[in-house]
């Protein structure tokens, strides 16, 4: 494959990616509100849209674990998904949740750091993709909204970033 329809195929997956990003966060939002779940992760979990919508964020966002594995949770042992159980009480795991959101969040950071730095991507996108970063990396911390704002502006930026970069390698 040439190295232009490579880079082509990259952008459109960057692109795409960001879309199922907000299209994900906005069907579990929705998901939320329809089904009466409200904020309790165990009702949401065993909801028949849990799979089917987590399918969006796996494919976007790598999220094996909520998609498959809660759902298991919810059935045979509630509890462990209450934000006050022992999953999220328990120090270990705690930290471990904390650590993978805070390197995701640096992770991104650095590149939208870099970015502007040295002008890879336009200047708005790169803006987006840091507070968007810093927003969603909040995690259970943040008020879901302050998380969703994050996700709409990451999404923006891999969007954004993606079509740029595909018009600018077709000119």
């Amino acid at each position: 494959m040439k190295k232009e329809s490579m880079t082509g195929v990259l952008n459109t997956l960057l692109a795409v990616s960001g879309m199922l990003l907000i299209i994900w966060w906005l069907l579990l939002g929705l998901s939320q509100m329809t089904t009466g779940a409200g904020g309790s992760l165990t009702k949401l979990a065993l909801t028949s849209t849990w799979v089917p919508i987590n399918i969006v964020g796996l494919l976007s966002a790598l999220q094996f674990d909520e998609t498959f594995v809660w759902p298991l949770l919810a059935r045979h042992a509630e509890e462990l998904l209450q934000i006050e159980g022992p999953m999220f009480s328990d120090p270990a795991f705690f930290a471990s949740y904390l650590v993978m959101g805070v390197l995701f969040a640096v992770g991104l950071v650095f590149v939208a750091a870099q970015s502007l730095k040295r002008r890879i991507i336009p200047v708005v996108p790169s803006v987006f993709l840091l507070v968007g970063a810093l927003l969603f990396a909040g995690g259970i911390l943040v008020p879901v909204i302050v998380r969703a704002v994050g996700v709409v502006l990451l999404g923006v930026s891999l969007i954004w970033v993606g079509f740029k970069n595909r018009k600018s390698n077709r000119g």
